[in-house]
């Protein structure tokens, strides 16, 4: 049978999704790697179904349990399995990864049989391991070995960031020692080289004693961030340890290439990478641009003129040494697009930094109602708060350049207030960018065409993006190769 014959019956085949499966079906034995770039709107989540479907044995993996969530409602037959967190021990009143004591008894939860929480999870777990075909995240997937003879990598340009993450160094401030007050690489750099040569001898564990043995961690931190060829970014970040919060220096890989087989054993022999935006350097940076690879390019669904990238005549440089000179051409820019759509809703991206700024600023009245800002802490509820709001808000949003959906009337225009260029302030950055300019440029690409997806989400919606900062005309000129056809037909250059 035909590939297309195991589409889902829900569903009628958008023309890129037919061009895609018949084009997977066409080559299938032609290589063991494919690479589908589909655009926003295409619809992704059928062809991995379908694809599962007409192969009998897969794995298809997401980078987040919104994704998840998204598959399990359009799908009703996949089988999922999600993370501990996600299910509710009915005895305890709470998610069955928090072990919580009886008020009894005062005794750990055994997991027994007469919770219904602990035993959905058991049951999906041993049914992860024999269903012909199930969807996780790429956690789960990698904790539970759910290896199948295909893998089918969804939202894959995330896939780069997962790995990274994972073959990190985490120095936890609990067990170093080190002082709040460390915030940049340099602050690191100069608390490590101060150390005495004591302190690479022992840690303190979390309850403070003691326990000598050789600090690997802390010697490997001091010799890479002394190096001249730097492999490692390296920074403070906060996560969870056993529950509570905690600071901790991380060191993360720029080269993940040997780490990737984890991802797909010998038994994983055929994958399928999707995305809107995956290129032969991603495939490079995983390691796998020796292998049979097919590439598959589809356009875009929607038309260029309902998605208009413009750069605008008043653009300016928002580059480090020009901000501050150019933030009120920005400001102004901002006040004329939010008057010219007073009745609609609308994001403009920016950097922490930059956003600060645009806050501390006095706006007419008509406008400061509108904005919205937020900080790291409270990121996840301004979006809510926006994305619920029947007010024409406007959000200032940081790092979210990917994973949030503003289809329709949620978002109908966006502005770029500067291009996501990686910090050459990080020695490893910059040495990254003076060995490889196309790598930094790619990366600076990739983050502008995830950035554009966040309105326009199908194929009959609309809306506008605006790039305003004029580095993007250096970016765009000097690397039009790399910027896919369907971005390329938006794109109008000097617009009033």
């Amino acid at each position: 049978m035909s590939i297309l014959s195991y589409f889902p019956r829900q569903f009628k085949p958008r023309d890129v999704q037919r061009y895609a499966l018949e084009a997977l079906e066409q080559q299938w034995n032609k290589a063991n790697i494919f690479v589908v770039n589909l655009p926003v709107a295409s619809g992704k989540s059928a062809i991995a179904m379908t694809l599962a479907a007409w192969h009998k044995q897969a794995s298809i993996i997401t980078p987040s349990k919104l994704l998840v969530d998204q598959y399990a409602k359009e799908f009703k037959r996949v089988h999922i399995l999600r993370a501990k967190n996600d299910y509710y021990c009915s005895t305890f009143k709470c998610t069955i990864d928090k072990r919580p004591q009886s008020k009894k008894t005062g005794k750990l939860c055994k997991k027994t049989m007469g919770c219904s929480g602990c035993q959905l999870y058991l049951s999906d777990l041993r049914k992860a391991h024999v269903m012909p075909y199930l969807l996780s995240n790429y956690h789960i997937y990698l904790a539970h070995k759910l290896y199948r003879d295909l893998l089918i990598v969804d939202e894959a340009h995330s896939l780069i960031d997962t790995l990274k993450s994972l073959s990190a160094k985490k120095l936890w401030q609990f067990k170093y020692k080190f002082p709040d007050s460390i915030k940049t690489r340099q602050d690191i750099k100069d608390w490590v080289n101060n150390l005495p040569n004591s302190a690479f001898n022992y840690h303190y564990t979390a309850n403070g004693e003691q326990k000598f043995v050789p600090q690997e961690s802390l010697q490997f931190l001091k010799e890479e961030i002394n190096s001249y060829r730097p492999t490692f970014l390296i920074y403070v970040d906060t996560d969870k340890y056993r529950g509570e919060e905690h600071k901790y220096i991380k060191m993360e890989p720029l080269d993940i290439s040997d780490e990737t087989p984890i991802m797909w054993p010998s038994s994983v022999r055929k994958m399928v990478f999707l995305s809107a935006t995956l290129s032969r350097k991603d495939i490079e940076q995983l390691g796998l641009s020796d292998k049979r690879i097919q590439y598959i390019q589809a356009d875009s669904p929607i038309a260029a003129e309902r998605r208009p990238v413009y750069i605008p005549k008043t653009a300016a440089s928002l580059a480090y040494r020009q901000q501050d000179q150019n933030l009120p051409a920005l400001i102004k820019f901002i006040t004329e697009v939010g008057l010219q759509n007073k009745k609609e809703k609308g994001l403009v991206h920016a950097t922490y930094n930059l956003a600060q700024k645009l806050k501390n600023h006095k706006w007419p009245d008509f406008l400061k109602d509108r904005l919205l800002f937020h900080g790291r802490k409270d990121k996840t509820i301004k979006y809510n708060e926006f994305r619920e709001s029947k007010e024409p808000k406007i959000l200032v949003a940081s790092g979210m350049y990917e994973g949030i959906d503003l289809a329709n009337d949620a978002g109908r225009w966006q502005i770029i207030a500067k291009v996501p260029w990686p910090s050459l302030a990080d020695p490893a950055i910059k040495f990254l960018c003076q060995e490889d300019e196309e790598w930094y440029a790619w990366e600076t690409i990739k983050t502008v065409l995830q950035a554009c997806g966040r309105i326009c989400r199908t194929p009959t919606d609309f809306g506008t993006t605006f790039i305003f900062d004029k580095t993007f005309e250096r970016l765009y000129n000097n690397n039009i190769d790399l910027f896919p056809g369907w971005f390329k037909h938006s794109v109008h250059f000097n617009t009033d």
